[in-house]
């Protein structure tokens, strides 16, 4: 899905502003899941940093290259911003004030500089959220697409990467064996953005008996809402997610317990 992404905003701006703004949306991702606060939120600064690029060409036609430095991001900045006499309205006013809050908020709460705050769970996902509409809202803007469709677009190029998963171009496994089978089922689908078929599923979690695991794990998960199993393939719902996170959470403290 990134492919898709890429290729829809790089046909109006530089590739390398692209994927600079995939790149650290990634690594966000990555980083939140992992509940390493500080490095989500200092990765927003480059996120911030590629999507002002953007905006200047939408605005002005023209931007510093990467590896050159912006105008200071501040209230003459986003006045600047506003003023514009060409571009849309959230060119000009919605997608700067929210980086601007994202901006803020990494450099006044102890990632880019020293701060009586610390990075923390709220502030990250305060940043990550709106990092998400940003990306969301330029991929609106390039493809004339519904926000419903581009938030699924965003939604599917995460791959959430856990030190709990092993992960090659063929496999997956969950690295500790005593976990149910329903669990494991969670967290694997949890670091996959794409519907995974249940027959993968069961491989990767190996599973012996293909029916046994459709009626006891697949279909209950179903029936609870974690998951939505339907034509053998199996996605993640909002409860799952959660579900996956409350898991994950727990064995990352018991882990942290042990050290």
């Amino acid at each position: 899905m990134r492919s898709h992404i890429e290729a829809l905003l790089s046909s109006k701006y530089p590739p390398d502003v692209v994927a600079a703004l995939i790149d650290s949306y990634l690594q966000m991702q990555t980083s939140y899941a992992q509940r390493r606060w500080k490095p989500s939120e200092l990765e927003a600064g480059f996120f911030v940093e590629a999507a002002r690029r953007i905006i200047e060409l939408e605005l002005f036609g023209v931007t510093q290259p990467i590896g050159k430095p912006l105008n200071q991001f501040n209230d003459a900045e986003i006045k600047r911003y506003e003023s514009a006499t060409s571009g849309d309205v959230s060119f000009r006013i919605h997608l700067p004030r929210a980086l601007w809050s994202v901006y803020n908020l990494r450099n006044k709460r102890g990632v880019g500089h020293l701060s009586p705050v610390n990075p923390n769970f709220m502030d990250a996902t305060y940043i990550l959220g709106s990092c998400s509409w940003v990306l969301a809202e330029l991929i609106r803007l390039s493809s004339g697409s519904s926000p419903a469709q581009c938030q699924q677009l965003v939604d599917s190029l995460v791959q959430r990467r856990i030190s709990l998963v092993y992960e090659d171009d063929t496999v997956k496994r969950v690295l500790d064996p005593r976990m149910p089978a329903r669990q494991q089922v969670l967290v694997l689908l949890y670091t996959h953005a794409e519907p995974v078929s249940d027959e993968v599923l069961r491989i990767w979690v190996e599973y012996q008996h293909k029916s046994n695991f459709r009626t006891r794990v697949l279909i209950p998960l179903h029936k609870e809402r974690l998951i939505e199993y339907r034509d053998h393939l199996c996605r993640l719902t909002a409860r799952g997610i959660a579900e996956a996170e409350q898991l994950l959470t727990k064995v990352t403290k018991a882990t942290l317990a042990n050290e």
